[in-house]
């Protein structure tokens, strides 16, 4: 295989990386915001310059910042096999290494795919009751208050 056909196998491959996605790359973005200059002149005079530091503040931000910035998230789906098992108490002696052991590969799995994958953070995501964009919550909610008026209706009747 030739050096090119790799390079864009490679390409191809990291397409999806999370580097890429814009809020994953907190150093990278403030270099451009703040260091990286408006005229074109001085762009192509700084490029032998600017394409290293760009690559460094990439590789920063995929090996460094993306790792810690995803832990919550990768914390939070490792608690889900601690929920208590209420109606054997004896078992939870047998399942607790168990847990043990699966908490850490669904936090190592969560990690990986969390710094491969631009996935939204459980940040992103309205708290409960207040209102969101998703067009499936808003026809929950109207179900809802169709549902309210119908058993007021019957109610009044």
């Amino acid at each position: 295989m030739s050096k090119i056909s790799i390079l864009f196998l490679f390409l191809g491959i990291t397409s999806g990386c999370a580097v890429f996605h814009p809020p994953d790359r907190p150093i990278t973005n403030f270099l451009d915001d703040h260091l990286a200059p408006k005229n074109e002149t001085a762009q192509t005079l700084l490029m032998p310059i600017a394409l290293p530091v760009g690559f460094v503040s990439l590789v920063a931000d995929a090996v460094i910042v993306n790792p810690f910035k995803q832990i919550p998230d990768a914390v939070n789906i490792a608690e889900k096999p601690f929920t208590e098992i209420d109606y054997y108490p004896s078992v939870e002696i047998i399942v607790f290494p168990m847990r043990i052991v699966t908490s850490f590969v669904m936090f190592v799995g969560a990690e990986i795919t969390h710094c491969l994958f631009p996935i939204p953070s459980s940040k992103d995501s309205p708290p409960q009751g207040e209102e969101s964009n998703d067009p499936n919550q808003i026809e929950s909610d109207e179900i809802q208050d169709l549902n309210l008026e119908i058993s007021e209706e019957k109610e009044g009747n």
